[in-house]
């Protein structure tokens, strides 16, 4: 109830972390009860924004460890809900057995431990069968004998002899601190460190996990006993992301080798995916101005990007190869007038296509008619990428396609000529001895 009117109070459009911290303010619980607080997340990369694992079988070391680590990120501005999951639980009883007293007494560690397990468990001593179901009758201690270590010490032990032993004549109780969970990773027991970021934190999680690299883990490199490394967000982010450059790579040269087979010019192809890089770049520059952050999402919707802005580009590039199939490269003003037109008529399909697309993803970007994690980024870089990236192709494909026809004209066979001839003009003839005639009195 206290939740509920706090949110009707508030602002709904509060993401979760903003709530947390309003939450964590505005809440009053009992003293010795802590309240943690973890934001819902959809999809990849899952985790804690901060997750630490302390990997060891000495209990007191790897405690001690996660309790300076804590301590650290507790330091830290805007870290928040700082936990370690290996929780103190209830104190439990080691029986530590005394061997010789046992060989004396013709007892072994198994005998002892059946007779424990009998009487906490107990022994099936019979039982009734019946057509619906059976039932077991089992001997165990009474509860009240089971409360107490002097009531359990004095429990009876047969020896193989058929004599009786009192438990505490062959064990010494030690009482000892324990966990209220084992967790294992590796085969080794692990007390992971978790924490999260408040809604005003100067961190994201890769920033912080190059952070803890670079001032924290270090410190724990050299030690045999106790392994230290990071997990969660910013691990799974980097396991994603650690071929992403490899996927576009890949992505970009398959855009390319199709192009060119169906433009017959690997030329002509390069002018097609030179968008590419700008459309990249609008979408940092969009996410830059929104405040969001960069993430895997708004990653794969660039990625997807790359293969919808090259449509325009495709259709900008064949109609000025059309165009210009029939016009001399030395004609220089008619191939201008040509390329005017063909970049012109093609203005109004390039359009059309590119704000259409915009009406359909832009909505989802925004939310409008329900908000989703997921398509949100996805649909914000494939949007406003599209837009940034149309306005540039509609100048960059023609003036490249000019670069590359000019360059086409160059008479390249007279020019290389006539660097060589102004060579040797500037070099000493052999003949006179050092002396340079013009060419023109050359024999």
């Amino acid at each position: 109830g206290v939740v509920s009117a706090l949110m009707r109070r508030g602002d709904l459009e509060r993401s979760p972390i903003q709530w947390m911290g309003i939450l964590e303010e505005e809440l009053v619980v009992p003293p010795g009860v802590e309240l943690l607080f973890e934001p819902a997340q959809a999809g990849p990369p899952v985790g804690s924004a901060v997750t630490i694992h302390v990997a060891g079988n000495d209990h007191a070391r790897r405690r001690s460890i996660a309790e300076e680590i804590s301590g650290y990120l507790g330091r830290l501005e805007g870290v928040h809900n700082i936990e370690i999951d290996e929780r103190p639980g209830t104190p439990q009883i080691d029986l530590n057995l005394d061997y010789e007293k046992l060989a004396l007494l013709g007892l072994s560690a198994r005998d002892v431990a059946r007779t424990l397990k009998g009487a906490f468990h107990g022994i099936p001593a019979s039982e009734i069968r019946d057509l619906d179901e059976t039932t077991e009758f089992r001997v165990l201690l009474d509860p009240g004998s089971r409360d107490s270590v002097d009531g359990l010490l004095e429990l009876p032990v047969r020896s193989r002899d058929g004599s009786l032993v009192r438990l505490r004549d062959v064990v010494q109780p030690v009482e000892t601190a324990s966990v209220s969970r084992i967790y294992h990773r590796n085969g080794m027991r692990v007390a992971t460190v978790t924490a999260n970021f408040t809604a005003d934190a100067p961190h994201t999680a890769l920033s912080m996990a190059e952070q803890l690299d670079r001032d924290l883990l270090p410190r724990y490199a050299a030690l045999t006993d106790v392994e230290v490394y990071q997990g969660g967000e910013a691990e799974e982010t980097r396991k994603t992301t650690g071929d992403f450059g490899g996927v576009a790579l890949m992505a970009l040269a398959g855009i390319t080798a199709i192009i060119a087979l169906m433009l017959g010019s690997f030329l002509e192809a390069f002018f097609v995916i030179a968008i590419i890089p700008f459309s990249f770049a609008a979408v940092v520059l969009t996410f830059f101005l929104h405040g969001r952050p960069f993430s895997l999402f708004a990653m794969m919707g660039a990625v997807g990007l790359a293969g919808v802005v090259v449509n325009s580009s495709i259709v900008m590039v064949d109609s000025i190869h059309r165009r210009l199939s029939g016009v001399r490269p030395e004609d220089r003003r008619k191939h201008r007038a040509d390329m005017i037109d063909a970049v012109v008529g093609r203005l109004r399909p390039i359009l059309v296509t590119s704000i259409t697309t915009l009406g359909g993803v832009l909505p989802m970007a925004y939310g409008i008619g329900g908000y989703d994690v997921v398509v949100a980024p996805m649909s914000l870089a494939i949007g406003w990428g599209l837009a940034l990236s149309t306005g540039v192709t509609l100048f960059l494909v023609p003036v490249l396609y000019s670069i590359a026809s000019d360059l086409r004209s160059i008479p390249v066979m007279d020019f290389a000529r006539n660097l060589i001839g102004r060579g040797a003009e500037a070099s000493p003839d052999p003949i006179v001895g050092g002396g340079s005639l013009p060419r023109s009195r050359q024999p």
